[in-house]
């Protein structure tokens, strides 16, 4: 009877202990758009910019940074650009493939693909409207994809 009661008081000792290591994981992990803006954010350099006619030669040089904050900046690109040199962006229905550039002004929607190692950025979306200050509309209308490579 006295080895039972030994072995009982082992059994519980033993859920108590177990119960008690098994703590609730108090911390989710990231967000699906917390992990895409950490994929996003940083500076890219275009690799091959087409307008849906041709690849255009004078985006050599062309970068693209991206902040978690949710906004982005060019630098390096020709005067004509199919969207705004800077502002806002945000997520799409679908968090991994599309974005709404400028969604105050401009309002682009996107798509885009990162490489599953990070490298390349690919965003394409069709500009048609009536252009930005020092744009001449018929220059950047159409339908464009930007390759860019992580800097």
């Amino acid at each position: 009877m006295k080895n039972l009661t030994y072995l009982f008081s082992a059994v519980i000792l033993l859920v108590v202990l177990t119960t008690i290591g098994c703590k609730k994981d108090d911390d989710p992990g990231l967000s699906e758009e917390e992990q895409q803006l950490e994929a996003l954010a940083g500076t890219w350099v275009a690799t091959t910019v087409n307008d849906g006619v041709q690849d255009r030669q004078d985006y050599d040089g062309f970068t693209l940074t991206i902040n978690k904050e949710l906004t982005y900046s060019t630098a390096a690109g020709p005067d004509l650009l199919p969207m705004p040199e800077a502002g806002a962006f945000v997520f799409g229905a679908n968090v991994k493939s599309s974005i709404v550039i400028d969604p105050t002004d401009a309002n682009i929607p996107a798509t885009y693909s990162i490489a599953s190692d990070g490298s390349t950025l690919t965003i394409s979306f069709t500009y048609t409207g009536s252009g930005f200050e020092n744009t001449r509309t018929n220059s950047v209308n159409g339908s464009w994809t930007f390759n860019f490579a992580k800097q």
